[in-house]
């Protein structure tokens, strides 16, 4: 029996088209970050040209009964995810149990409310946190039910001021720090879903 070559090539390309859509499904971004320091737009490092790869994640625990959520991500020519990083910062809100604005006045600590960014440059770093005074705040939009292991994601934004901890004068402004979670990554730095 001899096959019809543009019948060949038909189903060739319905196979091509097949994989082509189960990636696309096994690839849906899940989690997104960014924000602007100073009026210039800073995200998160691409490791390995990888675009569900990038250096921020998202931890959930709870103390008591309430909920916080530990946001932490970095940015850095060589996409290291550690306080060697050009810039880090960590995120924290404590008692999330519904949408809402939560205040970040607290100082760094395990259960507080802060919002802390490290600037490392040339040999020298620089740590700005929120002040106390309820300037900075997180606005919660939506929390978003996970299928496993009962873990709640979550999507908000964040705006404020923090200020050098040894130089109050010296001061960066955080505006549109838009965050989504559909997956907690604890320590995965995959930012798509894993079907």
């Amino acid at each position: 029996m001899k096959l019809n070559p543009l019948l060949i090539i038909v189903i060739f390309q319905l196979t091509l088209l097949s994989c082509n859509t189960k990636d696309e499904i096994s690839n849906e971004r899940l989690n997104t970050f960014q924000m602007t320091i100073n009026g210039e737009l800073w995200k998160p490092s691409v490791i390995d040209n990888k675009p569900c790869q990038e250096t921020f994640r998202c931890d959930q625990s709870a103390i008591g009964g309430k909920i916080y959520y530990t946001i932490k991500a970095s940015k850095d020519p060589q996409s290291t995810t550690n306080f060697e990083s050009e810039n880090v910062l960590m995120l924290q809100i404590m008692n999330v149990n519904d949408v809402g604005i939560f205040p970040i006045s607290d100082t760094f600590g395990d259960f507080n409310s802060y919002f802390q960014f490290i600037k490392n440059e040339n040999n020298e770093q620089k740590i700005y946190m929120n002040d106390t005074l309820n300037s900075a705040k997180v606005e919660i939009l939506e929390l978003m039910p996970i299928e496993e292991g009962g873990l709640i994601g979550i999507r908000g934004r964040f705006s404020g001021t923090l200020y050098n901890t040894i130089n109050q004068n010296d001061s960066i402004v955080i505006d549109n720090c838009d965050f989504t979670f559909k997956r907690i990554n604890w320590y995965d730095l995959n930012q798509c879903s894993t079907d």
